[in-house]
């Protein structure tokens, strides 16, 4: 772990860290310092005080490191200013800790963020895989919030229905269905959320493409929480 700290405290800081059992790769008294440091040791945090000497402080150095190498960060400070609240903002730290803190705190606080920047990896690489498999997909991959609106377009999507990705982002999902069934589609889907968290069911309908066609096609509807709010995903195939 890279710490960037108040020059004055650099050996008691470090040694509170290790008798926490981190290892510690490297300590700084600047911005400048902590960059390079964590840039040839790549840790797995940053224990970094907000304000340190140099040109760069505490928050840009964070910034930059989250930036660049997806480096996070637990920010250190005695005092902060509504201006530099907003400023740590910017940098997305995992932690903040108020001085002077106990080692207990120190601990909770380095522990959260490295869980939390786990979550944030693993779910990055999760969506990276979705998204992967969504773009190869043959079948049309259309995702609507909870109110019907679209809101993910599939590049099947667009080739089977002839929409583009830009038209048809936050239209209600009943433009690809005839015009006799449009307004069902998105109470449908308010209805069946209302009921369950999660469903899925498959269903045989009619879509229209933008030329005014119709096909038959098969509905695979699957609703799931993403981000704290319920979507609805259909799969169609014809």
């Amino acid at each position: 772990h890279v710490t960037g700290v108040q020059t004055c405290a650099l050996p008691i800081f470090q040694r509170q860290l290790e008798r926490l059992g981190y290892a510690v790769c490297g300590v700084a008294s600047s911005g400048e310092e902590a960059v390079d440091i964590a840039t040839a040791a790549q840790p797995n945090l940053v224990v970094m005080d907000i304000h340190l000497a140099g040109a760069m402080d505490g928050i840009a150095a964070a910034t930059l490191l989250r930036q660049r190498y997806d480096i996070p960060s637990v920010f250190l400070t005695a005092y902060a200013t509504d201006d530099v609240v907003e400023r740590a903002k910017d940098a997305a730290p995992l932690g903040y800790l108020i001085k002077p803190f106990d080692e207990h705190s120190l601990r909770t606080t380095i522990e959260i963020a490295l869980h939390k920047h786990q979550l944030n990896s693993r779910l990055r690489q999760s969506e990276a895989r979705y998204r992967a498999v969504i773009q190869s997909a043959h079948d049309a991959v259309i995702t609507a919030d909870h109110h019907g609106a679209i809101v993910g377009w599939s590049p099947a999507a667009a080739q089977i229905f002839g929409y583009s990705e830009a038209e048809v982002l936050g239209q209600p999902i009943g433009l690809l269905m005839p015009p006799p069934f449009r307004a069902l589609h998105g109470p449908a889907l308010a209805s069946a959320d209302d009921r369950e968290s999660t469903f899925s069911r498959v269903r045989e309908v009619d879509a229209v493409r933008r030329d005014g066609s119709t096909f038959p096609a098969e509905l695979t509807l699957r609703s799931e929480e993403h981000t704290s709010e319920l979507q609805s995903r259909g799969l169609i195939s014809y």
